[in-house]
């Protein structure tokens, strides 16, 4: 979009309104790849395919319905076929490099499960490796953030429907008191709850908000990371990281 102001500034045809069509179109193809995908996830409550802060798209489908789309438009309107292609190009160029970018901060991410101790609700140390050994879903979350509270219930079903998996819930440096009294008022209290009196391991991952979810294989190394609200399709997608190898590294023997 910033290319195609600075061309609309030089006096070429505005190209802003055709090129926000075919992002938005990109993103919707994106987002319905996703929902088909996962439609066994979305299908229980149809109405949250609507909720796209679960962060669920699928990036190549999307890619592709942006090219199709810039295609089309270069088709239909000559005029702006020099516009179209230079701002379609800085474009996509700069979602590769964000792309790579992503990539190798993820890539990054991938490491051991910190070796730290935290604290169940009686106040007993609990050590995070200790609890390795299957996959393992933890949550960092707090009773006071609104989309903690949305995703929880979900979590919790997960948790009694999934006994392969290990979920862990790590409350964000609240008092044993506020958690039972939140826990006490759900239908379903989750198990495995610890408390992270200083946000550790938060600070080991660099993490800013809640809720985030790490999603740990059975070696206990981090596959990956979600920041924001989940879905039971976000969880599943989670989840299908911890089937698949996990990546050799390049000093590997």
């Amino acid at each position: 979009m910033m290319a195609a102001g600075a061309l609309q500034k030089r006096g070429t045809a505005s190209v802003q309104t055709p090129l926000w069509i075919a992002l938005l179109a990109a993103l919707l193809v994106a987002r319905v790849a996703f929902v088909v995908r996962r439609w066994p996830d979305y299908a229980a409550h149809p109405l949250s395919m609507l909720n796209v802060r679960d962060g669920g798209f699928m990036a190549w489908p999307g890619v592709i319905a942006l090219l199709v789309a810039l295609l089309v438009l270069l088709w239909r309107r000559p005029r702006l076929r020099m516009p179209l292609t230079v701002a379609g190009s800085f474009g996509l160029g700069t979602w590769l490099v964000a792309t790579l970018v992503v990539a190798q901060l993820s890539a990054a991410m991938q490491r051991p499960l910190p070796d730290l101790t935290l604290h169940d609700l009686k106040g007993a140390p609990v050590s995070l490796r200790a609890l390795t050994g299957k996959p393992m879903v933890i949550n960092l979350w707090a009773t006071w953030c609104p989309p903690c509270r949305r995703e929880m219930p979900m979590l919790i079903d997960a948790q009694a429907r999934d006994t392969g998996v290990r979920f862990v819930f790590v409350d964000q440096a609240e008092s044993a008191e506020t958690v039972r009294t939140y826990l006490r008022g759900l239908p379903r209290a989750p198990r495995h709850v610890l408390i992270d009196d200083s946000q550790q391991l938060a600070r080991q991952f660099n993490l800013r908000g809640t809720p985030t979810t790490l999603f740990v294989d059975a070696d206990g190394t981090v596959r990956d990371i979600h920041v924001g609200e989940l879905s039971a399709a976000t969880l599943a997608e989670g989840l299908s990281h911890l089937a698949s190898p996990a990546p050799v590294s390049g000093d590997a023997p």
